[in-house]
């Protein structure tokens, strides 16, 4: 079964797909359990390029189990939305989504002449999504600043959940370093190849994403100003920009506590790289060969990478460089001080520690800064 829905009181934004619509459609697909009486419901998200269609066997297998499943399609991440992969900055609106089409379906349950009437159990209703639905399902079902409380059990699918039985490693840099490596990256990236190996995965034409036009810019402080001010909602995809930042440096940050949980920052990299990868060998329980020591330090200096950028540059070996010595172009710390005013610097610190938080003194300086 398949429902057509209208949410009037929120717009789907300019994309690929074309300009801006005061409403969003969503589709939704439903599968229901053979019985008729009030059973427990599922809302499930897919992913980014995704669509329920993709799901079917899962549904089946949970609606046997005696479970409504409701699989709304995202108007704009869904696999037949144009761009769907460059789309990500929707996301952010699609925990929207599943609070309305679960308004839709308990309204139509509720009405005697609906389809639906008397069939879902409004006591129990849980939401599951895979991987940018397993973020959309974090923020609507587990996330307390905006989780719709009828949500009494959420899954995660091919997120980062956290175990015990696992080691986490966050590494941090300063975010204007940060800012001004991702525009170094972009500027090196051979775009006509990325795009080649995005269609070659997807299947599906790419189309530009016109929302990054500021990426392209040759101005180190335009693109600077444009990290620090914007309020593009946080995706997991970015960084992209410093609320972005932010939001995930304080996931780590909030878990530093935790025993398998290890901050690094380039900061303390830099003073005592041998010390740091020491920590990360002691983490993870590896045995150093003292002998040896002195080489592994060596190969993970950057000039040493630079010198071998060939094989030591993410990607390289599909072609997605156009320069692989670029890659480790700079790299250190950048000379940002030099482009942005005093007034600017004090907005950039004031903005972060806002979005940061008690993290705000280890995003700028690591370990060492926290005395």
């Amino acid at each position: 079964m398949q429902l057509s829905l209208v949410d009037t009181s929120r717009p789907t934004p300019e994309s690929a797909c074309g300009p801006e619509t005061p409403e969003r459609a969503i589709d939704v697909w439903l599968t229901l359990p053979s019985t008729d009486d009030a059973r427990p419901l599922i809302v499930f998200s897919h992913g980014m390029a995704g669509h329920p269609r993709k799901f079917e066997d899962l549904y089946g297998a949970w609606a046997a189990a005696g479970y409504v499943v409701a699989a709304p399609v995202f108007p704009l991440s869904n696999d037949g939305a144009q761009g769907s992969f460059t789309n990500t900055f929707d996301v952010i609106n699609q925990p929207g989504d599943v609070s309305f089409v679960l308004d839709e379906l308990l309204a139509r349950a509720a009405d005697s002449e609906s389809e639906l009437a008397g069939r879902l159990d409004e006591s129990r209703i849980g939401t599951a999504g895979l991987s940018a639905g397993g973020w959309t399902t974090y923020q609507v079902g587990v996330n307390q600043p905006t989780r719709d409380t009828r949500f009494c059990a959420a899954i995660v699918l091919d997120g980062v959940p956290y175990h015990e039985s696992v080691t986490y490693f966050a590494v941090a840099r300063h975010p204007l370093d940060v800012a001004l490596s991702d525009k170094d990256h972009g500027a090196n990236m051979d775009r006509e190849r990325a795009v080649e190996l995005i269609q070659a995965a997807t299947g599906e034409p790419l189309v530009p994403n016109t929302t990054t036009k500021h990426l392209d810019s040759d101005d180190e402080h335009t693109h600077l100003r444009w990290f620090i001010d914007n309020d593009n909602a946080p995706t997991g995809s970015g960084p992209n920009g410093l609320a972005d930042y932010c939001d995930q440096i304080s996931v780590c940050w909030n878990r530093r506590h935790l025993p398998n949980v290890h901050l690094l920052h380039y900061h303390d990299m830099w003073n005592d790289l041998a010390g740091e990868m020491r920590r990360v060998a002691d983490a993870l329980g590896v045995p150093v060969d003292d002998d040896r020591w002195h080489e592994f330090v060596e190969a993970a200096t950057l000039d040493s990478m630079r010198g071998r950028a060939a094989e030591a540059a993410p990607e390289a070996h599909v072609g997605m460089w156009q320069n692989t010595d670029a890659f480790f172009h700079k790299g250190g710390r950048r000379k940002w001080a030099e482009v942005l005013s005093d007034e600017e610097l004090a907005w950039f610190h004031e903005r972060l520690e806002a979005l940061a938080g008690e993290a705000a003194p280890w995003a700028l300086g690591g370990r060492s800064a926290l005395g």
